[in-house]
Protein backbone atom coordinates (compact mmCIF):
# COMPACT_ATOMS: atom_id res chain seq x y z
CA UNK A 1 0.00 0.00 0.00
CA UNK A 2 1.35 3.44 -0.72
CA UNK A 3 2.20 5.55 1.78
CA UNK A 4 0.92 8.86 0.33
CA UNK A 5 -2.71 6.82 0.26
CA UNK A 6 -2.06 5.98 4.12
CA UNK A 7 -1.38 9.69 5.10
CA UNK A 8 -4.27 11.14 2.90
CA UNK A 9 -6.16 8.15 4.18
CA UNK A 10 -5.92 9.24 7.92
CA UNK A 11 -5.94 12.93 6.88
CA UNK A 12 -9.56 12.71 4.99
CA UNK A 13 -11.20 9.85 6.73
CA UNK A 14 -13.85 12.18 8.76
CA UNK A 15 -13.59 14.52 6.34
CA UNK A 16 -17.44 12.64 3.52
CA UNK A 17 -16.74 13.90 0.50
CA UNK A 18 -15.00 12.89 -3.16
CA UNK A 19 -12.01 12.94 -1.91
CA UNK A 20 -12.35 10.09 0.62
CA UNK A 21 -14.45 8.40 -1.35
CA UNK A 22 -11.44 8.14 -3.89
CA UNK A 23 -9.01 7.29 -1.17
CA UNK A 24 -11.44 4.99 0.21
CA UNK A 25 -11.60 3.45 -2.94
CA UNK A 26 -8.18 3.00 -3.30
CA UNK A 27 -7.19 1.24 0.02
CA UNK A 28 -9.84 -0.94 -0.23
CA UNK A 29 -7.98 -2.10 -4.26
CA UNK A 30 -5.02 -2.39 -2.01
CA UNK A 31 -6.77 -4.59 0.71
CA UNK A 32 -8.50 -6.62 -1.83
CA UNK A 33 -5.75 -7.17 -3.82
CA UNK A 34 -3.46 -8.22 -0.35
CA UNK A 35 -6.56 -10.33 0.28
CA UNK A 36 -6.46 -12.43 -3.43
CA UNK A 37 -2.67 -12.91 -2.58
CA UNK A 38 -2.88 -14.24 0.67
CA UNK A 39 -5.21 -16.60 -0.52
CA UNK A 40 -3.25 -17.96 -3.28
CA UNK A 41 -0.44 -18.34 -0.86
CA UNK A 42 -2.85 -21.18 1.12
CA UNK A 43 -3.69 -22.69 -2.04
CA UNK A 44 0.00 -22.92 -2.69
CA UNK A 45 0.63 -23.75 0.87
CA UNK A 46 3.05 -20.94 1.20
CA UNK A 47 0.78 -20.25 4.34
CA UNK A 48 -0.99 -22.99 6.43
CA UNK A 49 -4.60 -24.57 5.24
CA UNK A 50 -6.24 -22.99 8.23
CA UNK A 51 -4.88 -19.59 7.80
CA UNK A 52 -8.00 -16.96 8.02
CA UNK A 53 -6.95 -14.39 5.32
CA UNK A 54 -9.22 -11.80 6.27
CA UNK A 55 -7.78 -11.88 10.21
CA UNK A 56 -4.11 -11.77 7.89
CA UNK A 57 -4.88 -8.90 5.85
CA UNK A 58 -6.38 -7.20 8.77
CA UNK A 59 -3.18 -7.65 10.72
CA UNK A 60 -0.86 -6.86 8.03
CA UNK A 61 -2.98 -3.39 7.20
CA UNK A 62 -2.71 -2.93 10.77
CA UNK A 63 1.41 -3.15 10.99
CA UNK A 64 1.44 -0.96 7.47
CA UNK A 65 -0.54 1.78 8.87
CA UNK A 66 1.38 2.21 12.66
CA UNK A 67 4.34 2.07 10.41
CA UNK A 68 3.40 4.69 8.79
CA UNK A 69 2.33 6.75 11.82
CA UNK A 70 5.34 6.02 13.36
CA UNK A 71 7.32 6.70 10.76
CA UNK A 72 5.60 10.32 10.07
CA UNK A 73 4.37 11.27 13.61
CA UNK A 74 7.29 9.97 15.33
CA UNK A 75 10.29 9.32 13.48
CA UNK A 76 11.30 6.51 15.50
CA UNK A 77 14.52 4.68 13.89
CA UNK A 78 13.31 1.35 15.00
CA UNK A 79 9.86 1.46 13.20
CA UNK A 80 11.27 -0.69 9.85
CA UNK A 81 12.68 -3.19 12.27
CA UNK A 82 9.76 -3.46 14.65
CA UNK A 83 7.67 -4.24 11.26
CA UNK A 84 9.52 -6.69 9.49
CA UNK A 85 9.15 -8.63 13.26
CA UNK A 86 5.51 -8.39 13.04
CA UNK A 87 5.20 -9.35 9.61
CA UNK A 88 7.52 -12.25 10.24
CA UNK A 89 5.58 -13.67 13.26
CA UNK A 90 2.42 -13.27 11.06
CA UNK A 91 4.36 -15.09 7.53
CA UNK A 92 7.18 -17.19 9.16
CA UNK A 93 10.97 -16.45 9.53
CA UNK A 94 11.27 -17.44 5.48
CA UNK A 95 9.58 -13.77 4.64
CA UNK A 96 12.22 -12.09 5.62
Amino acid sequence: MNVLFLAAASEQDGHPGPVRDAIAEAVEHGVQWLRREARLAVRLHELPTDTDVDQLVFELHAIVMQTNHDLQLFQRRDTRTRAHTAISRLLGPETS
